[in-house]
């Protein structure tokens, strides 16, 4: 099967999120033309939204946010996806270290 470049980065980002975030997370991954990515992840009932490009080095994190400000921005800005991660995982409270995988 030929994967395009699109499906390559969603598989590179849920295995950066499992590696992060553990194998319980959900995550919906959107890759769109201008090159930005959307990470939406899921934990039980905790809701984070990672949004950034990756030759960017800003990425928006929005953890936990309550509806009505679901389109006004980021709560927190990271220099790379990882460290993106890295403030869901703290946040989530998850305590799993990062493994091998990812983009």
């Amino acid at each position: 099967m030929n994967t395009t470049d699109e499906e390559s980065t969603v598989v590179d980002y849920a295995s950066l999120a499992r590696a992060f975030l553990g194998a319980d997370i959900v995550t919906t991954i959107e890759s769109f033309p201008s090159g930005a990515v959307t990470i939406d992840i899921r934990a039980g009932d905790r809701h984070a939204s990672i949004a950034g490009r990756p030759a960017a080095a800003e990425w928006g994190v929005s953890i936990d946010p309550p509806p009505e400000q679901a389109f006004t921005g980021y709560e927190q800005v990271a220099p790379s996806v990882e460290a993106a991660f890295t403030l869901v995982r703290d946040a989530f409270g998850i305590s799993q270290e990062p493994r091998g995988g990812g983009a």
